[in-house]
């Protein structure tokens, strides 16, 4: 190091202590460019995500277009609850309409970044991060009764045209309240303000009321409520649009939020340029949306969409979900006795092959198909197996046979393109495991019917200008999170929302004080729901 000094001291260069630290330093590395760009770099942490801050809680609207087989509300979107047999049917696409709220005292770092129903993504734009543990705030707080419900209602009308209700849970106060814990949730099919314009005797028009709109500016409604006593719980006793400066609510109207519009034109590719992109659609035929480990090309996913016209004040999300399944071996409840572990049993022909249903799935005494068409004397060989009592086919064929304007156990779409209703003739039968021929173990389809279903997703924030790409270092970095040979399948989550946050007026507590958890974030979404073809 004296050769590098030496020149420095003959051309008159004083090197102060700092200066000279900096000389040492920088002549030992090499600062040479590394050839390689680390996940994140170029960005503060404060852009990925602001610094967090106390919120009260939040409140999830949705709109959730489910478009792919063994979907259920349960643990593959949710998390809120197990899975039921008719959520998870491979012929069931469906819309429905999806609330969750809590709100707490006092309010929590960061609470309101969970995803409880729609995803939440990072606050910079395209970027991702991997979510594990999709669990609720963490610390000691006490939930809040706003009422027997509230309600998510369009402001023109109070409701008259557009409203949704989240019901207090629970609705009734036990005798008991030590345990009490109140959040609120609301679910409904998808009623359009279409289907109720279009009826013709105007009896849908003067007694319903659509439940979501598109680009509807809605408000939300709740009369305030109060605790019995003892009840470990805290209250607004004020309703929602009432003036509470003391909490910095300062004009007499509840909080709004403008619906986003709609989330249109979704199609998935694993090429960079979006070649061969496979719409995100219902097919009961269809293995599933392309997956970034396929194979067939590098680990990526490509998502499109129709973008705004013009800023529309949203944003878009676009998570990836890996679903887990219950440990090897662990088996489930056989559907024509209860009581008994099934011990998956696949039949077989004269040949030793198993025996395949009308879907091409092998047969196995797991699947209530098994005892409904053994009791109604249907050969187990007979290749309609699977279907009905009378004609198996009838039941599979996708067509109207008798025509009584019904098809099939789950319905179908007619000659004409037009949606034919279940017939009511066709038993509507869902497989509720899958079994291993070989190890002759039962895994719950869909995933597991438990919370431990979620196993952990990659979720990202994009611009909504039509396209998004998932790179191979970001689903690495979800990868290396977590067990992989847990996960039996993955789907994908993209959802356009608006959020706001709104002010509540003040709370009071079980001892009687006043404290002020504002804001609360109050979202609305229009979210689709596809299944990747992911074969662990």
């Amino acid at each position: 190091m004296r050769s590098f000094l030496r020149p420095a001291s003959r051309i008159g260069l004083t090197l102060s202590g700092a200066g000279a630290a900096m000389a040492l330093w920088g002549c030992g590395h090499d600062s040479s460019p590394a050839g390689s760009k680390q996940i994140g770099v170029g960005l503060e942490p404060g852009q990925i995500q602001s610094t967090p801050e106390p919120r009260g809680g939040l409140i999830d609207y949705a709109l959730v277009d489910l478009r792919g087989r063994w979907l259920d509300f349960g643990s593959t979107i949710t998390g809120l609850y197990g899975a039921g047999d008719a959520f998870t049917s491979a012929e069931d696409p469906f819309h429905a309409v999806f609330g969750f709220s809590y709100v707490f005292t006092p309010a929590l770092t960061a609470a309101d970044e969970v995803s409880l129903v729609s995803p939440k993504g990072p606050d910079a734009i395209d970027t991702c991060f991997p979510l594990i543990n999709n669990v609720g705030p963490l610390g000691s707080f006490t939930t809040v009764d706003l009422g027997d419900g509230m309600q998510i209602r369009d402001r023109a009308s109070a409701g008259k045209r557009t409203r949704f209700t989240l019901d207090r849970n629970p609705l009734d106060y036990p005798e008991r309240t030590s345990d009490v814990f109140i959040y609120y949730i609301g679910a409904q099919p998808w009623l359009a303000r279409e289907y109720i314009d279009a009826d013709p005797l105007g009896w849908a028009q003067e007694h319903l009321a659509s439940n979501w709109a598109f680009d509807e500016e809605m408000e939300l409604y709740f009369g305030g409520g109060i605790p019995p006593e003892n009840a470990p719980v805290a209250s607004i006793p004020l309703p929602s649009d009432v003036i509470d400066e003391r909490a910095g609510k300062t004009t007499a109207e509840s909080p709004r939020i403008t619906t986003p519009s709609e989330l249109d034109g979704l199609v998935v590719s694993t090429s960079e340029d979006g070649s061969g992109a496979v719409p995100v659609e219902f097919d009961a035929e269809s293995p599933g949306l392309p997956s970034p480990w396929d194979g067939t090309s590098g680990a990526l996913l490509n998502v499109g969409w129709v973008a705004l016209d013009e800023d529309g004040g949203g944003q878009v999300t676009v998570a990836v979900r890996l679903l887990g399944s219950v440990p090897d071996g662990t088996t489930v409840p056989c559907p024509d006795d209860p009581g008994r572990q099934c011990g998956c049993t696949i039949e077989t022909d004269g040949s030793g092959a198993p025996v395949l249903d009308v879907y091409g799935n092998a047969v196995d005494d797991c699947d209530p198909e098994y005892a409904a068409l053994a009791a109604a004397g249907i050969d187990d060989g007979h290749e309609g197996f699977g279907a009905t009592a009378t004609d198996p086919m009838d039941c599979a064929n996708g067509l109207d046979d008798d025509g009584d304007g019904g098809c099939d156990s789950t319905g179908c779409y007619g000659s004409l393109g037009e949606w034919l209703p279940p017939d009511i003739e066709c038993p509507r039968l869902y497989p509720i495991s899958q079994c291993d021929p070989e190890a002759l173990t039962c895994q719950p389809t869909g995933g597991s019917r438990d919370t431990d279903g979620f196993v952990g997703e990659l979720v990202c924030t994009a611009a909504d200008d039509g396209s998004f790409t998932i790179g191979a270092d970001d689903l690495e970095s979800l990868e290396a999170r977590v067990d992989m040979s847990r996960v039996r399948g993955a789907i994908l989550v993209v959802s356009r929302t608006r959020e706001d946050l709104v002010q509540l007026p003040l709370v009071r507590n079980e001892t009687g004080g006043a404290a002020d958890i504002n804001p609360v974030r109050l979202r609305a979404s229009h979210m689709v729901v596809g299944r990747l073809a992911y074969q662990p």
